[in-house]
């Protein structure tokens, strides 16, 4: 059970309508519904595939109860630092210390959570699966990387997971690169015609039997462990990110390496 104090001004509705509005939103709580209980004065997380992922908060007082099932506690960083963020919650009464995340999903600077640019893979893989789509190419290539930051990695696909989200929802209303660049992120849209002509087989992949072209990625740095590309390709049929490559940059037809 984990405490958090209400702000002095806030009711259930604000807390219900506000954490609809994340519900909706945020790439972490694809696939979770919800639910309220004005006379208990509750609301009640349940994931849509997952019988056993449960978070539950209940107005108490002046606090905030928060419970969840071992299989929902993932998403309570989110779930509090953003109550904290739109300032219905006071972060004063906690059962266990943790770091809040921020609605947008960046973890604080000072703050490494990810070990490795696999471990940042993998946790966007098994954390954003009604988003995207982690190809096993992506994850023998996330291996084998020695990029510096992995906090980096895990933000940039998050990014990716919620442009998923807002495109299926309420829609964009500016490009990609445009949305990505707001968010920190450079994309660059795809790749020459005389690169893919030349290292075509380097780019596509082989989802559900099918060749994709893997031409957009989002690019950071240009040597050494300061570099870092993710290549993906939009599946129109699913609506997801198929994410193909995370690691160093491809062959291109300047420098084939």
């Amino acid at each position: 059970m984990t405490f958090i104090q209400i702000s002095p001004a806030a009711t259930l509705q604000d807390l219900i309508i506000s954490t609809q509005g994340l519900v909706s939103l945020h790439p972490q709580f694809a696939g979770w519904d919800l639910s309220s209980d004005l006379s208990n004065q509750t609301l009640t997380l349940r994931h849509a595939h997952d019988s056993k992922a449960l978070c539950t908060a209940k107005v108490s007082g002046p606090k905030i109860e928060i419970d969840a099932s071992p299989s929902a506690t993932g998403i309570l960083d989110s779930l509090i630092g953003y109550l904290i963020e739109i300032d219905l919650a006071i972060p004063v009464i906690d059962s266990a210390p943790h770091v809040p995340v921020e609605a947008t999903g960046a973890m604080p600077k000072e703050q490494t959570r990810f070990v490795s640019n696999l471990d940042a893979v993998k946790a966007a893989a098994s954390g954003f699966p009604e988003l995207l789509i982690i190809h096993d190419k992506a994850l023998k290539v996330a291996a084998a990387s020695d990029f510096e930051d992995p906090d980096f990695t895990y933000q940039a696909l998050m990014a990716l997971a919620e442009m998923v989200l807002r495109e299926r929802s309420v829609g964009l209303n500016d490009t990609r690169q445009s949305y990505l660049a707001k968010k920190g992120f450079t994309y660059i849209p795809g790749s020459t015609a005389c690169t893919l002509g030349k290292y075509g087989k380097d780019y596509t992949v082989i989802h559900e039997g099918q060749s994709v072209v893997l031409a957009g990625h989002i690019s950071k740095g240009v040597k050494a462990r300061r570099l870092l590309r993710i290549y993906f390709a939009w599946l129109p049929e699913s609506k997801k990110f198929l994410i193909g490559h995370v690691g160093e940059h491809l062959p291109t037809e300047t420098n084939p390496h």
